[in-house]
């Protein structure tokens, strides 16, 4: 009854665009109702999505938890897609193994963390040109081959001597080689190593001071992090100087919670950040302007981490186990 009768009260506001098995997206003149309605209106649709003038729609295409591997996949920390081999690696840190699939989510091969010398769970993968596997876990780097056989390790205080607290958050591998380490903390920094390990740059942090480096990203645009304790995304170019930085403290359409993952979209030229708290995927344009978000309570629970592959589609994992595999498609 009570469903009956918010639909009514609403119903000069919705547009009857259903997502496929989900829920409605949200006509732009919803977000001028009130805070109290749009959380009642919360429970009242699954997925919500606010758009600014277009209509969004999110088709569903699978979703991805490794049976075929011989057990589920359990508490996925991170995920990482190698874009020239279509290929995803997948944190499974409750069982305590990395799982690599193809991007439909075919098996390809596992190892485990002991295998590999891993003393506590990894916070990044990343990988080159060659297929070479990096993997940060603190304050060491390992490097695998493409079957998971460990080629050699670097720690941190060998690298940079003179750094004494911190530890690594995120890893970035650009198209020339360069592996880019990001770490929180006192010593909060980006460093740009060559293929030598020799340090050639590290990024400004005058005009922008920044404690964590989460996530990575990279594209012929620029270089882009996460720093969740200061609700911030922040933008550099290529030679590590700050261009711009976008976020606010909100539990409104676009705002951040606790943002905990960030993707670039390179297909369609978008950012996607996973508010967990907030069980969003939130979208901006390339420039950091929001233009819509979608989740709710009954898509995510508790979403933690976000990738997209060369064909434009998204990959959240979340508490349930499995990883969302979905695609943005204009309404008509």
């Amino acid at each position: 009854m009570l469903r009956v009768c918010i639909k009514k009260i609403l119903k000069p506001f919705l547009n009857p665009l259903k997502f496929p098995l989900y829920g409605y997206v949200i006509n732009p003149s919803l977000l001028k109702l009130s805070l109290p309605l749009l959380f009642v209106l919360s429970f009242y649709t699954p997925v919500q999505a606010q758009t600014q003038g277009v209509q969004y729609k999110i088709r569903f295409l699978h979703s991805i938890d490794a049976r075929a591997s011989g057990m589920k996949l359990a508490g996925v920390t991170g995920l990482y897609i190698d874009q020239n081999r279509d290929e995803l690696y997948i944190i499974d840190n409750s069982n305590r193994r990395i799982v690599i699939t193809d991007t439909d989510g075919r098996f390809i091969y596992q190892f485990t963390y002991k295998s590999i010398g891993l003393t506590s769970p990894p916070v990044s993968i990343v990988t080159n040109e060659k297929g070479d596997i990096y993997i940060a876990d603190g304050r060491r780097i390992h490097i695998l081959n493409y079957r998971g056989v460990v080629k050699s390790e670097h720690d941190i205080s060998k690298i940079f001597p003179w750094k004494k607290s911190g530890s690594i958050q995120s890893l970035l591998m650009d198209k020339e080689g360069r592996l880019y380490i990001g770490m929180g903390g006192k010593d909060a920094d980006v460093a740009v190593l060559d293929s030598e390990w020799k340090v050639l740059l590290h990024f400004d942090r005058r005009n922008m001071p920044f404690t964590n480096v989460v996530s990575l990203q990279a594209d012929e645009e620029g270089v882009v992090f996460l720093d969740p304790a200061n609700f911030s995304v922040l933008m550099y170019d290529q030679d590590g100087y700050f261009q711009k930085r976008f976020g606010r403290v909100s539990s409104l359409a676009g705002g951040f919670s606790m943002p905990s993952d960030i993707a670039i979209d390179r297909k369609n030229d978008r950012l996607l950040l996973v508010d967990t708290n907030r069980r969003m995927v939130i979208v901006f344009d390339r420039s950091g302007k929001f233009i819509f978000e979608f989740g709710g309570t009954n898509w995510f629970r508790w979403p933690n981490a976000v990738a997209s592959d060369s064909n434009g589609r998204i990959y959240i994992s979340d508490a349930t186990g499995r990883i969302s595999v979905v695609k943005i498609e204009i309404g008509e």
